[in-house]
């Protein structure tokens, strides 16, 4: 299984995936600190087997921008996506052109669910 790292460099951690699976509106699904994502025949407090989400798959990243999109967030998102593309040192351009080829090339990557966890976890804390 790949694990995505952030755009600083650092894996994901497990709160990420949690705060993201919880902006899905899906449990986290927790069986009193017992359920692993790798055995997903234990029984979660809601009722469902199933294993978490890794947040490493394009059904992830459609589904995130399919939520952020239904809570009326994405303007707010795409603002945060264009700072970070015109702040990036490692952008495939020096230009900082948001809604260009280059840009949306670069913003429809699997590679941005880092980003869209960082944006969902900054939003939770209020600094976004």
């Amino acid at each position: 299984m790949i694990l995505y790292r952030t755009r600083k460099g650092e894996a994901m951690t497990e709160e990420q995936r949690k705060i993201a699976t919880e902006y899905l509106g899906e449990c986290w699904h927790d069986k009193a600190g017992s359920f692993s994502a790798y055995n997903p025949n234990k029984e979660c407090q809601c009722g469902l087997r199933s294993h978490r989400r890794t947040f490493t798959t394009w059904k992830d990243f459609g589904d995130l921008k399919d939520a952020i999109v239904k809570k009326g967030e994405w303007g707010s998102f795409l603002l945060y996506a264009e700072d970070c593309w015109c702040n990036d040192d490692n952008a495939p351009c020096d230009l900082c052109i948001p809604g260009d080829a280059q840009y949306l090339d670069w913003l429809i990557s699997i590679d941005r669910i880092s980003l869209m966890l960082e944006w969902i976890e900054k939003k939770g804390k209020g600094t976004v």
